[in-house]
Parts: C-alpha cells; sequence; structure tokens
C-alpha cells in the first residue's frame, strides 16, 4: 500500500510540477504591447533540467526521505500509544482518587455525628450533675 501510494504521490507531483511551469510561462506571455517571444527551446530546456533535477532528488534522496517518514510514523505512533496510556492511568487514578473522597466524605459525616451524639450526652451528664 505503502508503495503504490509514494508511485502515485510521484505522479501527481510529476504532473503538478508541469502544470505550474507552464502556466508561468503562459501568464508570462500574457502581455501585450512589448515584443516577447517564448523560446521553445529555453522551455524544454527548463523542463528536461527540471526533470533530471526530480530524478537525480528521487534516485539519491528517495530512500532517505523513505526512511526518515517510516521513522517519523514510527515515533508518532508510539508517542500516541504512550499517550492512551498515560491518559488511562490518569483516568483510573482520577476514579481512585474520586472514590477515596466520597469514602472520605461518609468518613467526616461519621464522625461528625458521633462527636454530636457524644457531646449531647456530655451535655446531658453535666446537667444531671448539676441538678
Amino acid at each position: 500500500m505503502g508503495v503504490v501510494r509514494m508511485r502515485l504521490l510521484g505522479r501527481y507531483l510529476t504532473v503538478f510540477s508541469l502544470v505550474f511551469l507552464w502556466t508561468g510561462l503562459v501568464w508570462a506571455s500574457g502581455g501585450e504591447g512589448g515584443e516577447h517571444h517564448v523560446s521553445f527551446m529555453m522551455e524544454a530546456f527548463r523542463v528536461v533540467n527540471f526533470v533530471v533535477f526530480a530524478f537525480l532528488l528521487y534516485k539519491f534522496a528517495g530512500q532517505p526521505i523513505k526512511n526518515y517518514f517510516k521513522e517519523r510514523i514510527h515515533t508518532i505512533e508510539l508517542a500516541l500509544r504512550e499517550a492512551k496510556e498515560a491518559r488511562e492511568e490518569a483516568e483510573e487514578r482520577a476514579k481512585e482518587h474520586a472514590a477515596k473522597l466520597k469514602n472520605a466524605e461518609v468518613e467526616l459525616k461519621d464522625m461528625l455525628y458521633h462527636a454530636e451524639r457524644e457531646r449531647d450526652e456530655q451535655m446531658r451528664r453535666v446537667r444531671e450533675e448539676t441538678e
């Protein structure tokens, strides 16, 4: 799948480059008034020069660029995996902390209830002793 995509991308890049070169030629020759003749040989030289440059670039830099992008894909996938694991761990910790907080609230209510009961009991004893 990757090789097919790279070949297709290369074809699209070639077509785009050729269209881009000819568009500049058409735009430049659209002026009126001046005597400007487009030399077909000069434009053919530019196209051939670009094709040779693109071929050399593909021949000598193609594999390192492919390797770079493969490695980049691998590192991004690894980073995404690690981020997903970190998120899941954080969610688990958040659930644990929420449960501990809920437990602490129940414990606090229980302590307050017992403290109030003990206070009421002590107040009752003090009243009985003072009477």
